[in-house]
């Protein structure tokens, strides 16, 4: 996975600059082997052009970017957002990716996310806590747990892949409800690891090119 600076408050406006995405559900169709193939080989551009956030859930080994909009492309690589400017810690945030008949894809382990799990996201300034508290495969036509909370109701963070054979209706639905957010420089070391997250510092020191003296 990419490695992402910490960024601080004022650089957050540039960060949601790339919420200009493509949010047309009509063009999601089901990815080819050679689509999949290319997707993989531009993942760095597609993160550099669309990464707004990144995702993490220990117990069910799904860690991947948040890429901005549902862009076929980007639900190989990583989630996409359902609506535009979503903002994590706020109203419902909705994240989806494509899974992959064959196996594999962001969320193919969302499966194991069990209620009272933690998930963890960042848009790369704060860190965000949800605890899961829906675990369910859902028919397409049943949006519910899509909408926004109505008043009262906390924040919800909801993710969503197919379920079953190609073109299947069925959807698993892992959501969670808010629980705290703090600053992401805060957050422990793996949780860091887990969100590819590093300081400034960090980011310089390891894209630095090697020079003669530091390869003796």
């Amino acid at each position: 996975t990419l490695q992402h600076p910490i960024e601080s408050e004022q650089t957050r406006q540039q960060i949601e600059t790339k919420q200009s995405a493509n949010y047309d559900a009509a063009q999601i169709k089901p990815v080819t082997t050679t689509e999949y193939a290319k997707a993989q080989l531009d993942y760095r551009t597609l993160v550099n052009q669309s990464g707004i956030g990144a995702l993490y859930i220990p117990t069910a080994a799904v860690q991947t970017k948040i890429l901005a909009g549902m862009a076929n492309d980007n639900l190989i690589v990583a989630v996409g957002t359902y609506r535009k400017n979503q903002q994590l810690g706020r109203d419902n945030y909705v994240v989806l990716a494509h899974n992959l008949v064959q196996g594999g894809g962001p969320l193919a382990q969302l499966n194991q996310a069990m209620v009272a799990d933690i998930i963890y996201a960042t848009d790369f300034v704060n860190v965000y806590e949800y605890r899961v508290s829906i675990h369910k495969i859902e028919n397409q036509v049943n949006g519910e747990l899509l909408q926004e909370p109505v008043q009262g109701e906390s924040a919800k963070i909801t993710l969503f892949r197919c379920e079953g054979a190609l073109n299947t209706p069925n959807r698993m639905v892992v959501q969670g409800e808010f629980v705290k957010k703090y600053p992401a420089k805060q957050a422990a070391t793996t949780i860091k690891k887990g969100l590819g997250l590093v300081s400034a510092t960090q980011q310089t020191t390891q894209t630095k090119p090697q020079t003669a003296a530091d390869k003796k």
